[in-house]
C-alpha cells in the first residue's frame, strides 16, 4: 500500500483483509515474511496487504501503529481485530476465524 487510498480501498472493501504493518528493518517483519506468504497461498479469499510505516507515517499515526509488525484484521470494511507481533499460530487462528 503506498498511501491513504489504496489503504481505504483494501480495507473497505467486501470479505477480509489482514493489514501487516512493518518496516525493512525489523527481524520480527522478516521473519515473519515467509509465514505471511504461506497464509496467502492457504486463503486465497484473504486480501493481505503491507503497510510500509517508515513510507507512511502519516497512515500509521492515523492507525494508531506504535510496533511493527501489528496485524489489523478488517471485515467488510469494520476492524475486527488488532495482533501486535503475534505467533504464526495467533495470526492463522485470527485469519481462519474471521474467514468464516
Amino acid at each position: 500500500v503506498s498511501g491513504s487510498d489504496q489503504f481505504r480501498a483494501a480495507v473497505t472493501a467486501p470479505g477480509l483483509a489482514v493489514v501487516q504493518f512493518n518496516t525493512r528493518w525489523s527481524d520480527r517483519c522478516r521473519q515473519i515474511a515467509p509465514f505471511i506468504d504461506q497464509l496467502c497461498k492457504r486463503y486465497p479469499s484473504v486480501k493481505f496487504v503491507k503497510v510500509d510505516v517508515e513510507d507512511n507515517p502519516y497512515l500509521a499515526k492515523t492507525e494508531s501503529v506504535s510496533f511493527v509488525p501489528t496485524f489489523k484484521i478488517y471485515k467488510n470494511g469494520l476492524k475486527v481485530k488488532e495482533i501486535l507481533g503475534p505467533s504464526q499460530q495467533a495470526l492463522e487462528f485470527a485469519v481462519k476465524h474471521y474467514s468464516l
